[in-house]
């Protein structure tokens, strides 16, 4: 039937697919190329144009081979009545020989933008060979960049069609031929050869003018060529409803069976009552009750609403291990991508996954982001009920065993522990839990979709960037349920999927591993600890015991103590509860119900096996109860390892890490194997699981009611506040979170913490066992400048010692000078305490509230301070400034004594301040102007240093004049210790008026990391992103004829 070309360089068949041979092309004569099986052809001829091109695929090389024929004065006919033999070659020499190698995408697939879209990966290289063969010379560089936009734009659009294992096919064929300058000059040279051997014996033949014969044979082949119109209508044809799948991964045989299920449902669904016209006994496909869950979400929003009335107004939140998030898009851009610590003394690290969240938030918001998280406090119990009801649809059809499950998982105890203490990560690795254990499990079901693993990868995403700490347990888990699934299949179909959704998360997660395992910190601890900065135990208590992990609390409560605010003036719970060990009653009374349950359901699961039913779609089968149990001791045992390690520290002591998102996936495990065993239990159990399952169910409501009534009922008093209210009705330590401003610091402190002299302010905070000092930049601490790698990068292995003892870490670099300051201002006498703060970039000290005390003494006495007084944020001073010093500076800079970047001459005295933001310097030097308004005046022949006030890392460079500056190296002082700011040494004769200073970190690894995750992320969300039918990459129906 012939070949044809377009001007693309690709080869179509004329025929469709799965289009027999009845005769009706026999009326073709000429056409543009024939297949290389069965083309009869001058032996001459054949040795003159050196046969087929071996660097093309079959129908390429034969189609080329015609065109050159045909350019020499050849013809190409078709014979149709023809019969040609062929010998059946085996089942991989056969897929070879259609342009398939081993191990590719199978050719037999179409999409309605054809080959322009998707080629097999041999048929790509011919066709991309062929069009640069094609072409003038000069105009083949050109091509060759487009070709690699083009590729480029595949793979885009290939992810976008839910087919991203095809992109990369035609990404890396079409780099491969692209790559191959040997393959490319070879197809041009080769025709031009067997051109010129068949003019050398022609030119023997009487009026024969070769010039003429390539111009008719160029003609003829452009003249055969096929429009883009008759493309796209040939395109439109193999679109056809009898050539494609109508599900494509779904074999015939599996359609069937689902298409003869549902026509025997819809027989018994007309068959009740049909005959005596009781339509009304005809049951109704289970729907569930939305108005049950739309009245649960309404109350539970009633009384979120009112538990939280005091934030519903706020700006944003603090308090515990709450922070706001910056005010603006930029900023938080800027601090998601920045490879400096925009905190502390600025170490080399990258950003936490949490901080594209909050990009996304502050993004969606307008630059709202912790007005949105406010709101994701105030909203948590709905939105877990919401998720839990939706996930509960695995192993229930009932609405009302989903509405419990629902009230379950928003009555659990540490989902009110982490909204009281104000950890972010935890509540919504809470609310999304369910979502990302749905997404997983629909994406084995749905037999190798890419679009559903995508889902499940982008979920997953989310929730390890909430908690990190999941990631640990996850991957193994998906790993194994990969394997599972290809051993069990016998393909690697079924699993293949699933490679693809913990790479998301890994992604996200690699630029801070990478940079902590670089720059040699804890990257264990970098990865456990939380995106929210760790509250100390006296404000949120010791980690709770395994036993009390299992009743859903990851805070330890006290068993033989009473209910929190029991006896209290005002309280509303009776002096009876006040002790007796009423705190482990209640305890139990929640947590024990389902735990009971839980346990009951797996051994049912295990031990009474039944074949799936349409009844119980979802009921918890052995298999399912052999996992939920594997993960359960898998997540205890990784929260008692967590339990042990360093992840933070509150100034004095080193915190274990949280385990507060650990307990959740504890708690979704029982609520998993309880909801599924309440069905089960009366046939495992013949005996007693009639009385059981009412029983149980029982328990349960009582425990969502004690659970919920007693968290909610002490917030709801008119005359409650929610600060210091207990956390829940078992623990004694207060809730910590309350409405806050964005601004954590004093205005004036934050005024030059945000303008050019980018000064830093000294926070001090007395506690019973020491003096607790931090270096807060801009407004204050945000979220998004909260870096976990670099708060606890620098801890040990261990929280404890193996005595008990809670281990130390030592002070590197800036701490130690840091550490000076602090002893400095408490201590009486002191008077290095304005040098310690220049080179420090510290322009003030702040004490938060007004209350008078040791510290306020030593501090408002200290030398080099003045005070401020009380403000709103507490008690400030300010770094005193010398009247008879005048240093040049940039307007805005006026008043201060230091700034975060500053020329030193060589005996360390400041001779110009420095302008900067975002760690960063641009200024021409004729900017700089004391304040008589003379320029900066350095003397020729002298050495002067530019130094930054941020620890010494790779990736700072500095240029004067386009010039690089010559980096100092970490000079020993005389105690034998480290200098540990970045300093830049520069010749006196350059510092010149019209000189340009340009100071910035760019590690080379920045935007290459970057770029790479990023571009990731998008084909990731290309692929998830639902897309109609037609638009797909749609398998060929393969039928037996």
């Amino acid at each position: 039937m012939g070949l044809a070309a377009g001007h693309s360089g690709e080869i179509v068949a004329l025929n469709e697919p799965r289009e027999l041979d009845q005769g009706q092309y026999d009326g073709r004569d000429e056409m543009a190329g024939v297949s290389a099986h069965g083309m009869l052809v001058d032996s001459t001829l054949f040795a003159d144009l050196g046969g087929f091109d071996p660097t093309l695929p079959a129908d390429y090389a034969a189609l080329q081979f015609c065109e050159a024929a045909r350019e020499i004065g050849a013809h190409v006919v078709i014979e149709p009545t023809a019969v040609v033999g062929r010998e059946v070659a085996a089942p991989g020499r056969e897929r070879q020989e259609h342009g398939q190698e081993t191990g590719e995408i199978d050719p037999a697939r179409v999409h309605r933008y054809g080959g322009s879209l998707y080629l097999p990966a041999p048929q790509r290289r011919g066709q991309i060979r062929r069009r640069l063969a094609s072409v003038n010379p000069l105009a083949v560089p050109f091509l060759w960049l487009g070709m690699w936009v083009a590729a480029m734009l595949r793979l885009v659009l290939l992810s976008l069609t839910k087919a991203p294992d095809a992109g990369v096919s035609q990404f890396l064929a079409a780099a491969g031929a692209l790559m191959n300058w040997a393959a490319l000059f070879h197809v041009r040279s080769f025709r031009a050869k067997g051109r010129k051997a068949a003019f050398a014996r022609r030119e023997r033949q009487k009026e024969f003018d070769p010039a003429e014969t390539l111009r008719t044979g160029r003609r003829a082949n452009e003249e055969r060529r096929l429009s883009s119109a008759q493309l796209r209508a040939h395109r439109r044809k193999v679109m056809t409803a009898e050539t494609v799948s109508a599900r494509p991964g779904v074999p015939e045989d599996e359609r069937a069976q689902e298409r003869a299920r549902k026509e025997a449902e819809d027989e018994a669904l007309l068959a009740v009552g049909a005959s005596d016209g009781e339509f009304d006994e005809m049951p109704s496909r289970g729907s569930g009750d939305k108005l049950g869950l739309f009245l649960m979400l309404l109350a539970l929003t009633g009384v979120s609403l009112v538990a939280f009335r005091s934030l519903l107004s706020a700006e944003s939140l603090t308090g515990g291990a709450a922070l706001p998030v910056s005010a603006t898009v930029q900023e938080v851009l800027h601090h998601a991508t920045s490879f400096v610590s925009p905190e502390g003394l600025g170490d080399r690290a990258a950003a936490d996954p949490f901080n594209l969240i909050l990009l996304l938030l502050s993004a969606l918001s307008f630059g709202h982001a912790s007005t949105v998280l406010v709101w994701l406090i105030i909203l948590a119990l709905p939105l877990a009920a919401l998720t839990a009801w939706s996930a509960a649809g695995l192993w229930t059809r009932s609405a009302v065993t989903r509405m419990i499950a629902s009230l379950l998982w928003a009555a659990v105890p540490t989902l009110h522990l982490a909204l009281g203490e104000g950890r972010i990560g935890a509540v919504l690795a809470h609310i999304l839990l369910p979502l990302a254990v749905r997404s997983m499990v629909r994406a084995v079901q749905a037999r190798g979709s890419w679009e559903h693993a995508t889902g499940a990868a982008l979920l997953l995403a989310v929730l390890t960037a909430a908690a990190p700490v999941l990631l640990i347990l996850a991957l193994p888990v998906i790993i194994t349920v990969a394997i599972v699934l290809t051993v069990r299949d016998g393909s690697r179909r079924s699993g293949r999927t699933l490679w693809l959704v913990p790479l998301p998360s890994l992604a996200l997660v690699f630029p801070m591993l990478a940079s902590a395992a670089v720059a040699e910190k804890n990257v264990l601890a970098t990865l456990i600890a939380e995106p929210t900065p760790p509250t100390a135990p006296g404000i949120s208590g010791e980690t709770a015991p395994l036993w009390q992990q299992l009743l859903g609390h990851h805070v330890a409560f006290d068993p033989a103590a009473g209910l929190a605010g029991a006896g209290q003036s005002g309280s509303w719970i009776s002096d009876y509860f006040t002790g007796d060990f009423w705190s482990l009653r209640l305890a139990l009374l929640i947590g024990a119900p389902l735990l009971i349950l839980a346990g009951l359901g797996i051994f049912s699961a295990l031990f009474h096996r039944r074949p799936k039913s349409d009844a119980d779609p979802a009921g918890l089968r052995s298999g399912t109860a052999v996992a939920v149990g594997l993960i359960l001791l898998a997540a205890l045992g990784l929260s008692a390892l967590v339990a042990q390690l360093a992840a933070g520290d509150d100034g004095l002591n080193l915190l274990p890490g949280s385990v507060a998102p650990l307990v959740s996936v504890i708690s979704f495990c029982l609520l998993a194997a309880a909801i599924g065993s309440l069905a089960r239990l009366p046939q495992a159990m013949r005996r007693i699981g009639g009385y059981i399952t009412p029983v149980a169910a029982t328990l349960l409501v009582l425990s969502v009611v004690a659970s919920l009534a007693l968290w909610a009922v002490p917030r709801s008093t008119p005359a409650s506040e929610l600060t210091g209210e207990p956390l829940t009705p078992v623990h004694q330590q207060p809730t910590a979170i309350g409405p806050g401003e964005i601004r954590q610091i004093p205005a004036s402190a934050a005024d030059q913490g945000l303008g050019p002299a980018q000064l830093r302010t000294l926070v001090l905070e007395a506690t019973p066992e020491g003096v607790v000092a931090e270096l807060v930049s801009g407004q204050g601490r945000t979220l998004d400048t909260y870096w976990p790698g670099i708060s606890v990068g620098d801890s040990p292995l261990l929280a404890r010692s193996a005595d008990g003892v809670p281990a130390e870490r030592d002070l590197l670099g800036g701490e130690e000078v840091l550490a000076e300051l602090v002893a400095a201002v408490v201590s009486p006498g002191a008077e290095n305490i304005d040098e310690l703060m220049e080179e420090l970039g510290v322009g003030f000290a702040l004490i938060p509230g007004s209350e008078e005390g040791a510290l306020v003494d030593a501090v408002d006495t200290a030398a080099g301070l003045t005070s401020v007084g009380p403000t709103d944020r507490g008690l400030l001073w300010r770094a005193e400034t010398d009247e008879e010093q005048d240093i040049p500076h940039v307007a805005g800079q006026a008043g201060v004594s230091t700034s975060w970047a500053r020329i030193l001459d060589a005996e360390g005295e400041v001779v110009a301040l420095l302008p900067s933001q975002n760690h960063q310097v641009s200024l021409e030097l004729a900017d700089l102007r004391d304040s008589q308004g003379e320029p900066l005046q350095a003397e020729a022949g002298q050495n002067y240093y530019i130094q930054i006030a941020s620890e010494r890392a790779t990736g700072w460079e500095a240029q004067l004049d386009g010039e690089t500056l010559r980096r100092m190296p970490a000079d020993e002082t005389g105690d034998g210790t480290e200098e540990w700011a970045q300093r830049f040494e520069v010749a006196g004769e350059r510092l010149t008026a019209d000189a340009e200073l340009n100071i910035e970190h760019q590690p080379v690894y920045r935007w290459p990391m970057l770029f790479g995750v990023g571009i990731f992320l998008v084909l990731v969300t290309l692929i998830a992103v639902p897309l109609p039918r037609s638009w797909r990459m749609l398998p060929v129906e393969v039928r037996q004829v």
